[in-house]
């Protein structure tokens, strides 16, 4: 019975891009917006641009937002903090605290979401990267 109650808080803490959507739609469901979808390409285009800023040593938006082709609408959110830790609450928490972000976090003409991290240096400062995606067909 212990092992059961342990390993889904061991699941959770293994996967913070999920945790991340999980604290998202709790925190939209507190304010009667219906929960967003998980999505798999979602959440590929934003694993890759969360590494490819790490790669290229720079934080910030590229004028077009490169998810799959099936998505006729697309945002972007980005967070950026330093060390290894990936809080995942903390990043979502960020999010909510900037007007804009929350803005296009809460809403409603956004159906699905994939989250993205990365993990590594920019310039010498051991640093996390992360990328929310939402999308619209």
């Amino acid at each position: 019975m212990l092992v059961a109650m342990v390993l889904p808080v061991a699941a959770r803490a293994a996967d913070p891009e999920r945790e991340a959507i999980d604290q998202l739609n709790q925190t939209r469901h507190a304010r009667g917006l219906a929960a967003l979808h998980r999505s798999s390409s979602l959440s590929r285009s934003a694993k890759r641009y969360a590494s490819r800023m790490l790669r290229r040593h720079y934080f910030g938006h590229l004028a077009h937002i490169q998810v799959a082709n099936g998505f006729g609408h697309a945002a972007e959110t980005i967070a950026m903090h330093p060390g290894w830790s990936a809080a995942p609450l903390g990043t979502v928490r960020q999010w909510m605290a900037s007007p804009h972000h929350r803005e296009l976090l809460l809403s409603a003409r956004f159906h699905w979401v994939g989250m993205g991290l990365a993990r590594g240096r920019m310039g010498s400062r051991a640093v996390t990267t992360w990328v929310a995606h939402l999308g619209t067909p």
